[in-house]
């Protein structure tokens, strides 16, 4: 009966265990994203400031970046680029027709 129980409560502190490491995973997961997200507005934010409107199709192509590094390079483009044309060149598929 002893055993039993030690095995249940080893069992327990398994799962409990699990669950807490997959809540962290969750959380770091949504922080990364978050992290993505409010990379890929500053991009946006600086498009629009520099020259007052961004195309839809340049939003979408900054928002599909999942690539912090890459992101922080589209940041950097985005305050020195000539046009938002020039910049949209830099995404990975045409944004622009």
């Amino acid at each position: 009966l002893a055993r039993d129980e030690a095995r249940a409560e080893a069992r327990a502190e398994a799962l409990a265990e699990a669950r807490a490491e997959a809540r962290a995973e969750a959380r770091a997961e949504a922080r990364a994203e978050a992290q993505l997200e409010a990379m890929a507005t500053a991009v946006s934010e600086a498009l629009t400031v520099r020259f007052g409107h961004v195309p839809p199709e340049v939003a979408e192509g900054v928002a599909a970046v999942t690539d912090a590094d890459r992101l922080r390079e589209l940041l950097r483009r985005a305050v020195v680029t000539d046009s938002v044309e020039q910049f949209a060149e830099a995404l990975p598929q045409p944004a622009l027709p």
